[in-house]
């Protein structure tokens, strides 16, 4: 919070930072330094530029530092953007063993949602995205890892959780606990009432799985969940039900850029999980059940 101070650190006159302040200003038509005040501050959007200035530092200074290992042959890093429960899952089920067969592999991993993903991607944040199958694969390509399939929630005490099936008219009859439209999950609820040719008020909407899980334990209500999803959730109190009449299913896998060349370490962690995932992962039933044992 001084120009003085800031053209010291820089090795720069004073005037020669007021001035790129000023350019900054005058570029994006706001003021980024409140000078109302005796004392100097940043306005809103001059804190959010800087912290959007040392975001993308930070990712600069990691893609140099990748070319840099790669080149000279030391360590070898790759990020990748996921879905939290496929973090839950499928990471962290398989990535230990990939890094205890490859020490000298470092991994950033960044949990957002669908859409944040995907931007990670096509920004080149990160080498790879773990999640649900973009409805537009323009530029993109995509490795399956498994197929995972939509499932009642309830808690174990609930009427529902004596059956082998549910059908989708089972939630005209319960209150229904939803997940947010900002959800990939509530887009695959919404086309799985609209194919059951049925409309469910919702009883509670919110954004978070662990919160629709929590409120169906306290038997509030029943949800509807991926059955990967049970790796993020308390399931002392739970059953996790197949969906039927229509079964609603995501696939779920490794989406990258056609543009971009895999590293050989990104392909061989892409491989080695969906190798060992293939034959547990793929019966999403089998799963559900020994995760519930759990």
């Amino acid at each position: 919070m001084s120009f003085t101070a800031a053209a010291e650190a820089l090795g720069i006159s004073q005037p020669a930072v007021s001035e790129t302040i000023r350019r900054v200003e005058v570029e994006l038509g706001m003021p980024v330094i409140d000078r109302t005040t005796r004392k100097m501050k940043l306005t809103p959007e001059g804190q959010h530029i800087i912290a959007t200035a040392r975001e993308a530092v930070r990712y600069l200074h990691h893609s140099l530092g990748t070319i840099s290992d790669h080149l000279i042959g030391q360590r070898n890093r790759i990020a990748i953007s996921a879905l939290p429960s496929a973090v839950c899952s499928l990471l962290s089920d398989y990535l230990p063993l990939f890094l205890e067969a490859h020490p000298n592999v470092d991994v950033n991993i960044y949990d957002v949602a669908q859409g944040e993903a995907l931007t990670m991607l096509n920004d080149g944040i990160v080498d790879a995205a773990l999640l649900s199958r973009p409805e537009d694969m323009t530029g993109l390509e995509f490795h399956l890892v498994f197929q995972d399939a939509l499932h009642a929630v309830c808690h174990r005490g609930h009427p529902l959780a004596r059956m082998p099936k549910v059908t989708w008219h089972e939630f005209q009859d319960w209150p229904f606990i939803a997940i947010s439209r900002s959800s990939s999950v509530r887009q695959l609820t919404d086309a799985g009432f609209l194919q059951a040719g049925i409309s469910v008020d919702a009883a509670f909407e919110v954004r978070q799985i662990p919160s629709a899980s929590a409120l169906a334990s306290a038997g509030l209500g029943i949800t509807i969940l991926p059955s990967m999803t049970l790796s993020m959730v308390s399931k002392d109190k739970l059953s996790m039900i197949p969906l039927v009449e229509p079964v609603i299913t995501r696939q779920i896998g490794f989406v990258f850029r056609k543009e971009r060349l895999q590293s050989p370490t990104m392909s061989k962690l892409i491989q080695f999980i969906s190798d060992r995932a293939s034959s547990e992962l793929r019966t999403p039933d089998k799963k559900v059940a020994l995760r519930l044992k759990r």
